[in-house]
C-alpha cells in the first residue's frame, strides 16, 4: 500500500487517533463511533488514490460554487454555520437562560441547517449539469472561475 497523502495520513493518525484515544479513555461511545468513523475515512484518503483526487474533485468544486454564489464573501462563506455556532455560544455566556433565548438558539440552529441543505442542493445541482453535460457529449462547459 502507498500512502497517497502524507500530510492527510500524519494528520489522521496524530489528531484522529488522539481524539479516538481520548473518547475510549472518558468512555463516550458516541465520540468513539464518531472519531473512529472519521479515523477510518481519513485512512481510506490516505491510502486510496482514486478516494484521494475525487475528495480533492469535491474540494474544487465547492470552492468555484462558493465564488459563483457569494462573490467578493467566498472565502467567509464556508465558514457561516461556524461563525453561527459561536454566536449561539457567545449568546449563552451574556444572557441567562430565558425564553427568548431558547428561541433565538433554535433559530440559529435552524439558521445552520437550512444554509447546509441549500448548499447541498446548489452542489447537486452543479454535478447533475456536469453529468448531463459529459453524457451529452456536448460542448457546453460549466463555468468555473479562474483563481
Amino acid at each position: 500500500m502507498k500512502v497517497t497523502s502524507k500530510t492527510l495520513f500524519l494528520v489522521t493518525i496524530f489528531v484522529g487517533g488522539g481524539y479516538l484515544l481520548f473518547f475510549i479513555i472518558k468512555r463516550d461511545w458516541f465520540g468513539v463511533a464518531f472519531s473512529g468513523y472519521l479515523f477510518l475515512k481519513g485512512l481510506h484518503l490516505s491510502f486510496d488514490q482514486e478516494a484521494y483526487n475525487e475528495g480533492n474533485k469535491e474540494a474544487v468544486i465547492k470552492k468555484a460554487l462558493h465564488r459563483k454564489v457569494f462573490g467578493k464573501f467566498a472565502p467567509f462563506a464556508p465558514y457561516v454555520p461556524f461563525l453561527s455556532l459561536f454566536i449561539a455560544l457567545g449568546l449563552t455566556q451574556v444572557f441567562e437562560v430565558s425564553l427568548f433565548l431558547r428561541i433565538a438558539l433554535l433559530s440559529i440552529l435552524l439558521f445552520i441547517f437550512l444554509y447546509i441543505l441549500w448548499f447541498e442542493q446548489i452542489i447537486k445541482k452543479e454535478r447533475q449539469k456536469e453529468e448531463l453535460a459529459q453524457s451529452d457529449g456536448s460542448v457546453e462547459q460549466v463555468e468555473h472561475p479562474k483563481s
